[in-house]
């Protein structure tokens, strides 16, 4: 009879195949377009985000490293160059020559002296002569002090004593005054230094030729140096017409007045070289469309980094002037489109249900909009005009930026997997938001690769910032690395570093602070928040401990099975876990219909017919979903419940219900017929659940129905469990219980082994003890 009821089953199942789907069409028809919908719609906001309205980014170079970027003009442009134009200025300054200018002071203080010279001899004549020969020495010697304080003035007594001897109260005067008239025609001609190559290079010299104020240019003709101008005055004096020891002793007396009298007019000269400054107009540099701006293997000069400035001034004026921007705006768009669309077939063709789901698509373009919204946030102020200096913060802040934050909180939430895809996108767009290489871009999806393997299945908030940390500091060593390699000042280079080594601690941090509240948003828990359900003093597991102490016990060996099957398939064990110690607290309601909490008494379903205790049985799951909403548990937990039994049929009460058909219907020799006279449809007997759409929620449906069939074994042996597992295990795939998930073979074979080996540790024996003799 059994095996007539599974080719029905069979035979009903292959029709249902053959007939057209169109309502499931329909809806693949809707879905579709939903699907295109939002991924126009999603691409647009990241192109919001990412490109609109940002300032242009020009490829950050230095003076001492090779560009390695190969940078073109694609239109025409003009600027003034700074640089050109201090440069030209300058070159037209320094063919001003330096004025200098005679002191005066030097003439009139040398004017001076002679004639309180010539004064104090006129004084002292008279007392001179009549003086005694003997006392005349003593005479010039005080004369010769006092010249010195009133004058000051060396002149040498035995000289006095030659003026006196010399001259008379009629030509002394006029002696002085020719001396005093060679002194100014010297000195007001102008004394340089001897040796100074400004005066006695000439304009053939190295140094810039010189003018002097008052005086011809051809100043090396009129300007003497100080030998020079000394000797002229020997000679003047010796022409005056006085004896050669009279002309000698003047010589020595005046010739300290013969000194450098010519200084530099700072102010006059500034003033003169700022007018040549003035008539130089701004230099306009001219770019053409194709020009050059940058060689990728040249190191870039200061006029080319200039052009780089100013090529990014135009660009930004053109973007505000509607100007040259279809262009920019489609390649962006389009490159945008292409990541969204990426990332969509990811989740089209990903063989994880969970990864299907609205809410995770939610979640995930939630946590990728708020990343690169950050991202914008950190790069605009580091590309700002406020910030536009020597400094090149761009390239300093680019590793600042927290670009796994959202990938974090996605593996936390849903696994590696979404987690390496958002990764994959925010180190794009990052990169194309900072205006760098590919390499760039490798080096941010490396150390997210690290960042995610860290994070994946973390169950502490310790874990993540230490996730964090290691991420920092992996992309701060490879940064400093790369940067030096190419020539970036370590200035700069260890500053990339620090900052990368805070901003992945700072990320590891902030995911921990940010992970609850899209928890409580989107009611998606990591284990991070499912470990808190595992104390045993919850109150749904302290009402399942007393008032069904059974169901309690079937739980929680339940979890431990499920558990260590998740580790032996690399699944989730924490969902297992607490899946596996909530799935039956619906049967807090009625718990003395469920054989594990009867105690060997009566068995209420004996009063009841089949058809209400599979209704009974069934309930167990919506009451349980109820409980787990009111105390609002994860969404996981809820799964669980749901997806425990899936649909499968309440084996015992149809088996009984079939029983009692035959028995009212024994003349009709069609099994189904006598169903179906008695009334009976298979979907009564069948759990009104859903199917396990999670390899996780598949172990827990296994291990439930594993550990509830060990209790019925009468001897514990490797052999009858392992019979008992693999005969379970057919039982659900055969009734299509584990279609809708995700699971492999491989997967369902390690799952088997798993249960013999826990079961057999779970349900094992001791030897006898035998009672001491008294």
């Amino acid at each position: 009879m059994f095996n007539r009821i599974k080719k029905y089953r069979t035979e009903r199942a292959r029709r249902k195949l053959e007939e057209p789907d169109r309502i499931s069409g329909g809806r693949k028809k809707w879905k579709l377009a939903a699907t295109v919908a939002a991924v126009f719609a999603m691409s647009f906001a990241v192109y919001a985000i990412c490109f609109a309205y940002k300032a242009p980014i020009v490829p950050q170079v230095f003076s001492n490293k090779v560009a390695q970027v190969h940078l073109v003009s694609p239109f025409e442009f003009s600027y003034t160059s700074d640089l050109q134009t201090q440069a030209k200025r300058n070159q037209i300054a320094e063919r001003i020559p330096p004025l200098y200018k005679i002191d005066p002071a030097s003439v009139e203080q040398s004017q001076g002296a002679v004639k309180i010279l010539a004064s104090m001899l006129s004084e002292n004549r008279a007392e001179y002569d009549g003086a005694p020969e003997s006392e005349r020495a003593e005479i010039c010697e005080d004369l010769s002090a006092r010249l010195r304080n009133a004058a000051r003035l060396a002149v040498n007594p035995d000289d006095i004593e030659t003026f006196f001897k010399n001259t008379d109260d009629k030509n002394c005067e006029n002696v002085f005054n020719h001396v005093a008239f060679a002194l100014k025609i010297i000195l007001r001609q102008g004394v340089y230094a001897d040796g100074d190559k400004i005066f006695s290079g000439g304009s053939g010299g190295d140094m810039p030729r010189a003018d002097i104020e008052g005086v011809s240019a051809l100043h090396d003709a009129k300007a003497l140096s100080e030998t020079a101008a000394r000797a002229e005055l020997l000679d003047k004096l010796k022409n005056m017409g006085v004896s050669e020891a009279m002309a000698l002793a003047i010589y020595r007396s005046v010739v300290q007045e013969v000194s450098p009298n010519i200084a530099f007019d700072e102010q006059k000269t500034k003033t003169l070289r700022e007018r040549a400054r003035n008539t130089i107009p701004p230099v306009v540099v001219k770019v053409r469309e194709g020009e050059t701006l940058l060689d990728a293997s040249s190191t870039p000069t200061p006029i080319m980094q200039e052009k780089l400035r100013a090529y990014k001034n135009e660009l930004a004026k053109r973007r505000e002037l509607g100007k040259y921007t279809n262009a920019f705006r489609y390649i962006d768009y389009i490159v945008s489109l292409l990541l969204v669309s990426a990332a969509a077939l990811f989740f089209v063709i990903s063989k994880t249900q969970k990864n299907k789901r609205p809410r995770t698509v939610l979640i995930f373009s939630a946590l990728l909009i708020l990343n690169l919204a950050m991202e914008r946030f950190i790069i605009h102020l580091s590309n700002a005009e406020y910030f536009d200096t020597n400094t090149t913060f761009l390239q300093i802040f680019a590793y600042g930026t927290p670009i796994m934050l959202g990938p974090i909180i996605q593996v936390l939430l849903f696994g590696s997997y979404t987690g390496f895809v958002m990764a994959i996108l925010i180190a794009a767009l990052t990169t194309m938001m900072i205006g760098e290489s590919i390499v760039i871009f490798v080096l941010f999806l490396a150390a997210a690769l690290v960042a995610i393997y860290f994070c994946d299945g973390a169950s502490s908030r310790s874990r993540v910032i230490l996730g964090g940390v290691i991420y920092g500091m992996f992309l701060a060593f490879f940064s400093f690395v790369i940067s030096t390699a190419s020539g970036v000042p370590i200035s700069i280079a260890w500053r990339q570093s620090l900052l990368a080594v805070i901003a992945g601690s700072l990320t590891g941090i902030f995911a921990t602070v940010i992970l609850p509240i899209v928890e409580k948003i989107f009611g998606r828990y990591s284990n991070i928040a499912l470990i808190e359900y595992t104390d045993f003093n919850n109150p749904l597991l302290r009402r399942l401990q007393i008032e069904a102490p059974g169901s309690y016990h079937h739980s929680v060996m339940v979890s431990f099975l499920a558990e260590h099957a998740a580790v032996a398939v690399s699944a989730n064990p924490m969902v297992c876990r607490i899946g596996a110690l909530y799935h039956d607290i619906g049967k807090i309601i009625k718990p003395e219909f469920f054989s594990e909490n009867q105690g060997g008494g009566k068995n209420p379903h004996d009063d009841q017919n089949p058809s209400m205790s599979a209704l009974i049985i069934k309930n167990h799951i919506k009451e349980g979903v109820e409980l787990a909403r009111i105390a609002k548990m994860p969404a996981q937990v809820i799964d669980a419940i749901k997806q425990h039994h899936g649909t499968a049929i309440i084996s015992y009460f149809y088996n009984k219900a079939v029983k009692l058909a035959e028995a009212q219907n024994a003349n009709v020799s069609d099994p189904m017929q006598a169903l179906r006279d008695a009334g009976i449809d298979e979907s009564t007997y069948r759990h009104e659940g859903v199917k396990p759409q999670t390899v996780e929620n598949a172990i827990i449906m296994l291990a439930d129905s594993c550990e509830a069939a060990s209790r019925s074994l009468k001897k514990v042996t490797q052999h009858g469990i392992t019979e008992l597992v693999n005969a379970i295990v057919k039982i659900k795939v055969d009734d299509g219980q584990l279609d809708e998930c995700p699971i492999t073979i491989k997967q369902i074979s390690k799952i088997k082994q798993s249960f013999v080996f826990t079961m057999m540790n779970m349900l094992h024996t001791r030897v006898e003890y035998n009672n001491a003799k008294k």
